[in-house]
């Protein structure tokens, strides 16, 4: 297991596996079989996934990557499929409860009491705020009886980690060994070969070219040419038939008032975060605050230079803190709060989320302003009328396919000229029909007789193969310079390939690392790294190129290649690390690998769990909130 983790922890797998898991601390509104009903979407062996907590996870979550993204934030959601993640995580959590309660595990009042006691958000002063308290429950809608049960379902999943965590233990001697490889300093000289430094030139003869071209065929063929007869079919031809009555439009205007014609509140902003360590006593972070807040009242013209160099929000810092332009309620109800009492230019005093400490400017504020019919009529008809357009197109397309699998192609013109394409390839300019690349593509398995109908921009294409060319090798006269350009630097590829593993059997020593130096006119850049780096210098090498560095000792030379590239390299000096000085990172150390081996033993366990606890999902609830693919 522990060599499974070692070589695995910084790949895809496992962080993906990390982010499915960080689902467990998230136990919103999973409850017992005791009355399931229309909002319940999935029943897992007894315990329930409600709406209730989905909404509220995925409401969350979508606030997260707003304000984490910005205007990208929709993008990342639907590129990621953020409605089947949530589900699946919230089945994962119900799995991992049912899991902790079968081994007896439970929060008791103490635990919760002191939970609640600590949290920074609900601290004022080191103390319990019960009017904070109150306030939040407020703007999660929830009660102190909701909120506080599922509190406790998210203690006992942090237990039942915890758990599994002490219960594979990592040894202290095995986190030394790692702190001294990854805090190890060293300092080499280095240069990079690319395969032309080493000047290698192929000659090949012409037994060899030939032999070539016999091998590869392939990559000597001419494509298969085809000659159509066809004619176009598009809108124009609905002369009449996509006509929309002004009934209609004031309809589909009543009807999308609110979304589609009403600019909404919003305001434009900028801010600077502090984030408050987990775990840690929030004074800190506000006095950091406070005293960025006293420096912008004295100088608040430099708002976007104290937000790159102080903000803790790596989305916004680089720009200033810019937030950019978004609808009142896009981002937490705490921060709209704060931006309602500000005037344009005006900078909030620091303020408590759940991400940290704030300081906010508003740039802008627009009011919410609704369109009239009259402005937008047009709008509405275009987009109706191309709606209803494209709806005849279909199914004339539908009709159409359907009688030329038994009729000629003049049969479905009626009366439209039917023209000859001259014959074409792929990349054939067809003149009012463009570019052929589409057409080809839809047609390239055919065959003389075939008909088809196929889109082509705005219109339909109707079409009918009239002659077909097949695809043929070239003679190898037509070809033999193309051959011999292949040929040569696929041959100097092999070489570039040969010569590289070659060095690393030549360059051992600094005698010979000069000589190389000399020899590709090379100058070494003395550089200082260390282990855990993920970068050497300018040298974007990778890990195995520092494992390589790391087993030298100080004086000896190596050259690590890499298919067709390499890197030369002397060690002047390494210095391992010592646990004995950095106490505070070592215990962070081992505590985020037994963090690691926990949810990979987590992620294993629901696995296991998701294939002997029947769940049943609700899919007329699914197919309502659009969530697609297998949770």
């Amino acid at each position: 297991m522990l060599s499974l983790i070692r070589n695995n922890v910084q790949s895809f797998f496992v962080k993906a596996i990390v982010l499915i898991v960080c689902g467990v601390m998230l136990f919103f509104g999973i409850t017992t079989y005791q009355d399931q009903g229309v909002n319940t979407l999935a029943e897992v062996g007894g315990i329930e996934v409600k709406l209730e907590a989905y909404q509220r996870y995925y409401d969350q979550t979508a606030q997260d990557l707003r304000q984490r993204y910005g205007a990208n934030a929709q993008r990342i959601m639907e590129a990621t499929n953020l409605k089947q993640q949530i589900l699946s995580q919230l089945v994962n959590n119900a799995l991992l409860l049912k899991s902790a309660q079968f081994n007896g595990l439970a929060i008791t009042d103490e635990e919760l009491a002191q939970w609640l006691r600590s949290n920074p958000q609900f601290l004022t002063d080191g103390r319990f705020d019960q009017h904070k308290y109150d306030e939040l429950l407020k703007g999660m809608r929830s009660s102190s009886a909701e909120f506080e049960a599922e509190m406790r379902q998210e203690l006992l999943a942090q237990k039942y980690l915890n758990l599994v965590g002490r219960s594979h233990l990592v040894s202290k001697e095995y986190v030394e060994t790692l702190y001294r490889r990854d805090q190890t300093e060293m300092t080499a000289k280095i240069f990079q070969v690319e395969g032309e430094d080493l000047k290698i030139k192929a000659q090949l003869s012409p037994e060899e070219l030939q032999a070539y071209y016999n091998g590869h065929p392939e990559r000597f063929q001419s494509v298969g040419a085809f000659k159509l007869n066809y004619f176009l079919y598009g809108s124009s031809d609905l002369t009449g038939q996509a006509k929309v009555s002004d009934k209609a439009l004031e309809l589909y205007y009543k009807k999308n008032r609110e979304k589609l014609y009403t600019e909404k509140a919003s305001y434009q902003s900028h801010h600077i975060l502090i984030k408050v360590a987990e775990g840690t006593n929030p004074q800190s972070a506000r006095d950091r605050a406070g005293a960025l807040y006293k420096q912008l009242e004295a100088d608040p013209k430099g708002f976007e230079k104290f937000a790159k160099s102080h903000s803790e929000d790596l989305a916004t810092a680089p720009s200033g803190g810019d937030l950019g332009r978004v609808e009142v309620g896009h981002f937490l109800p705490q921060f709209d709060a704060q931006i309602e009492k500000l005037e344009p230019g005006q900078i909030s005093p620091p303020f408590l989320t759940r991400f940290g400490y704030h300081i906010a400017r508003l740039d802008q504020r627009n009011n919410e302003r609704r369109r009239s019919f009259e402005e937008v009529k047009g709008e509405i008809e275009a987009e109706l009328v191309g709606k209803k357009a494209q709806r005849k197109l279909a199914l004339w397309q539908e009709n159409a396919t359907k009688q030329l699998a038994s009729s000629p192609l003049s049969a479905l013109a009626q009366g439209k000229t039917i023209t000859e394409t001259p014959i074409f390839d792929q990349q054939t300019d067809l003149g009012p029909l463009g570019a052929s690349a589409p057409i080809y593509a839809e047609i390239k398995k055919k065959k003389v007789g075939d008909k088809g109908v196929m889109e082509l921009g705005a219109n339909l294409l109707a079409y009918e193969v009239v002659q077909v060319t097949e695809p043929k090798t070239k003679p190898f006269a037509e070809v033999k310079e193309q051959v011999a350009l292949f040929a040569q630097v696929e041959k100097e590829k092999e070489l570039v390939a040969q010569a590289m593993t070659k060095l690393t059997q030549e360059i051992v020593d600094p005698a010979a690392f000069d000589a190389f130096s000399k020899r590709v006119n090379k100058k070494a850049e003395e550089v200082q790294f260390f282990y855990k780096d993920q970068q050497v210098g300018k040298f974007s090498a990778g890990r195995e190129f520092v494992q390589a560095l790391y087993e030298l000792e100080p004086g000896q030379a190596r050259f690590i290649a890499q298919g067709n590239m390499g890197y030369a390299a002397i060690l002047v000096a390494k210095t391992q690390g010592d646990p004995a000085m950095g106490a505070t990172a070592l215990g962070r150390m081992g505590d985020e690998f037994k963090g690691q081996k926990a949810q990979v033993l987590l992620a294993g366990l629901v696995d296991e769990l998701r294939k002997t606890t029947p769940i049943h999902y609700n899919a007329k609830l699914m197919n309502a909130l659009e969530i697609t693919g297998r949770p």
